[in-house]
């Protein structure tokens, strides 16, 4: 990767956000991090604001990536969604988490002073919610899930699991992601239709 690339800026300047927060990022401290002049910074992205939106899609891709080739090994709505949570719970396994949650971590400075980067954030959460949605609404439809399966528990599903990342990163307890996950996974398995249990 050349030191004067775009992905290369976006990588260092990951490690940074992440541990000093968008507010306590200069870009001083970006160019401290690449080895590089605020000109070179600048000749990638139009101001700090820019490089923390482009900082959040590059961890955001990485994550959504590696879902999505943990998803395609199975077809089945259910399964999938429960490779979902396998993944949450083991998130602290995954390089593309080392820095924790991207959604986690920027959502607290993503206020209406930052508008660029709360509107980048609300595009993530609604797309992941849709991701949730649409397994449970597949599910109904194919008979995996009683009907009585509410796909809005996409809601309470995306903020348990954002929730449970932030406090275990937080404390260290990994208890926090792995009861979030054990009580999500009751919830789906009582949506069950009675041919899909063991």
């Amino acid at each position: 990767m050349k030191h004067n690339s775009r992905e290369y800026i976006l990588e260092k300047a990951a490690q940074v956000f992440n541990k000093n927060g968008f507010f306590g990022t200069s870009l001083a401290d970006v160019c401290a991090a690449t080895g590089m002049t605020k000109g070179s910074i600048y000749a990638n992205f139009k101001d700090k604001d820019a490089l923390a939106v482009a900082v959040f899609f590059f961890q955001v891709d990485r994550l959504h990536q590696k879902l999505e080739d943990i998803l395609s090994l199975k077809e089945d709505p259910h399964e999938q969604l429960m490779l979902m949570l396998d993944f949450y719970e083991n998130a602290h396994k995954y390089p593309e988490f080392k820095y924790g949650c991207p959604i986690a971590n920027a959502a607290p400075e993503a206020d209406d002073t930052h508008p660029a980067l709360k509107l980048a954030i609300n595009q993530i959460i609604e797309l992941d919610l849709g991701r949730i949605r649409k397994l449970i609404k597949k599910g109904i439809k194919q008979g995996a899930y009683k009907k009585k399966a509410d796909p809005d528990f996409a809601f309470f599903m995306q903020a348990t699991l954002e929730g449970a990342l932030l406090l275990t990163k937080s404390t260290g307890d990994h208890r926090f992601m792995q009861m979030s996950c054990e009580q999500l996974r009751n919830q789906l398995n009582v949506w069950l239709a009675k041919e899909n249990k063991d």
